[in-house]
C-alpha cells in the first residue's frame, strides 16, 4: 500500500518550518523582492504567467520562487501585496512530502525547453482535534524548483 505523505515507517523526514511575512506598498517593490536571490520560479501577472526571470513587467497577482535548497518565497495580491519566506530549520515539528505537479508556464528565456513539472515540498503539522484526537494536516507548501522531461 502506498503512503504518499511519508507518514509512518515509509522514510519519514521531519523538519521545523520558519515563516516570515513581508508587506509591500507597490507592485515594483513586491516583484523585486520575489526575484531577489531567487534561482527559479514563476509569476502570474494580470494578463499572463511567466517564469521568474523572463523579465516581464506588469502587476503581479501571485508568484513563487526558490531562494535556496531550504527556502522559498511566495507572493500574493489581495488589494495589497503580501509575501512569505518559508525556511526549513532544524527541528521535528513538521513531516515533509515532496510532490511534482504538471507545469503550465512557458518561457521565452528557456529556448523552448519548457519544464513539465513544478516541484513542491508539503509540510504536515500535528493538530489536536475533538476528543484529543491528534492528526497530521497539511500546514504549508513551498515551490522547490522545475523538472524537465519525465517525473
Amino acid at each position: 500500500m502506498s503512503n504518499r505523505t511519508g507518514i509512518g515507517s515509509y522514510g519519514e523526514k521531519r523538519v521545523a518550518l520558519a515563516v516570515s511575512t513581508h508587506d509591500f506598498v507597490s507592485s515594483e517593490e513586491a516583484l523585486a523582492w520575489l526575484r531577489e536571490s531567487a534561482s527559479e520560479g514563476w509569476i502570474c501577472f494580470t494578463d499572463r504567467v511567466e517564469h521568474l526571470h523572463d523579465g516581464g513587467r506588469g502587476v503581479p497577482l501571485s508568484g513563487e520562487a526558490r531562494v535556496s535548497e531550504d527556502a522559498s518565497r511566495q507572493l500574493r495580491y489581495d488589494g495589497t501585496w503580501h509575501g512569505w519566506t518559508y525556511r526549513e530549520v532544524p527541528g521535528d515539528t513538521h513531516l515533509v512530502d515532496d510532490q511534482d505537479l504538471l507545469a503550465a508556464a512557458q518561457s521565452a528565456a528557456d529556448g523552448g525547453d519548457c519544464p513539465t513539472h513544478a516541484s513542491y515540498r508539503v509540510y504536515w503539522a500535528l493538530q489536536t482535534r475533538a476528543h484529543d484526537v491528534r492528526v497530521w494536516e497539511p500546514a504549508a507548501a513551498r515551490f522547490t524548483g522545475w523538472k524537465f522531461g519525465g517525473r
